[in-house]
């Protein structure tokens, strides 16, 4: 366990750091004056929930600036669930331009090239994230927009002047880094457009999760078994575990699912009838595309996270008899 002491020397060693960089890399540029014409939002973690999170953000931005450019720089782990959704989409490969800062340096060169005027840190709406805040100044964009968090005090040009608490859904949180503009728009939950939205019978199981928030594979094969007395099943995965757990789950009206590429992760869920999955990464991207959830949270954060489409429910450590429960009522809504 990290003693009291240890945690005190990191929290100033990062302090410390933190003051280092900030001295050396933020310029003071003129404030740019008028609207911006290209904007440029930053969400470079590893997390596929965290960028359809920020959809709320996109939208309010397209309609505050319709002739604006707006850009999104993203994980290239995970970009693939907004590309060819209306946004021009840069990827980054975090890890292995700081490996080799050469890779690096030529990334920030480009994004330089691309004259933005304005770009976004989107990142933890209540924390602080160095390397995004880095990235911000390294680019030399004029107006940088941030969370107003103590960390991040010198690093950005304009932070709103209120900030919510964390009991607001996160996506209206980082909707809120707009409001440092007049006649802003009001939220609108995280929305993804799909090619096609025709339901089919199924309902959808997701294998995934974070340790201590995935289903167990017994009580995956349990709950999956249950629904599929109610409608055919289809069992979701990601990497190769995932793929086993699913396998194993597997029995008569229950099957895993075909690997499925990330660009065609949101029609697929679109067309699910509805979505059964932990506090996860698909969690979010189902409801971004209009489908029904049965959310299972293990943590009490349910209402900064809950999904948000129509009939969907958030259940905080239900039994597996709470969650078929659920998943009747979102069957008997839709149908």
């Amino acid at each position: 366990m990290t003693s009291p002491l240890i945690k005190s020397i990191e929290r100033t060693g990062k302090k410390r750091l933190n003051s280092f960089f900030r001295a050396i890399l933020v310029r003071k540029p003129e404030k740019p004056s008028g609207e911006p014409s290209g904007i440029l939002v930053l969400r470079i973690d590893n997390r596929m929930g965290n960028l359809v999170l920020i959809t709320s953000l996109l939208r309010s931005l397209e309609e505050r600036f319709p002739a604006a450019r707006i850009a999104v720089l993203a994980s290239h782990k995970f970009s693939a669930v907004l590309k060819n959704r209306g946004w021009e989409i840069i990827e980054m490969n975090k890890k292995k331009q700081i490996v080799n800062p050469f890779l690096l340096i030529e990334f920030v060169r480009r994004i330089r090239s691309m004259d933005f005027d304005t770009v976004i840190d989107a990142s933890h709406p209540y924390g602080f994230s160095l390397s995004t805040a880095m990235l911000a100044a390294l680019t030399y964009i004029p107006r940088r927009i941030g969370s107003p968090s103590p960390e991040g005090a010198g690093w950005y040009t304009h932070v709103p002047s209120s900030w919510p608490e964390r009991t607001v859904h996160e996506s209206r949180a980082i909707h809120r880094l707009g409001s440092v503009w007049s006649s802003w728009p009001e939220w609108k939950p995280p929305f993804l457009p799909v090619s096609r939205r025709r339901r089919n019978r199924f309902i959808g199981f997701h294998a995934g999760g974070k340790p201590g928030r995935a289903f167990s594979e017994e009580r995956l094969a349990a709950l999956a078994g249950m629904a599929g007395e109610l409608a055919p099943v289809r069992i979701y995965w990601g990497n190769e575990a995932e793929r086993l757990r699913a396998e194993n789950a597997s029995s008569g009206n229950v099957q895993a699912a075909p690997k499925i590429p990330l660009e065609r992760l949101p029609e697929e869920l679109a067309s699910l009838t509805c979505f059964v999955t932990p506090d996860t990464g698909p969690m979010h991207l189902a409801s971004a595309v209009g489908t029904p959830v049965t959310a299972v949270f293990q943590i009490d954060n349910v209402e900064r996270f809950r999904p948000l489409s129509r009939y969907s429910e958030a259940l905080l450590k239900p039994s597996d008899e709470e969650v078929i429960r659920s998943l009747r009522s979102v069957l008997q809504a839709v149908r």
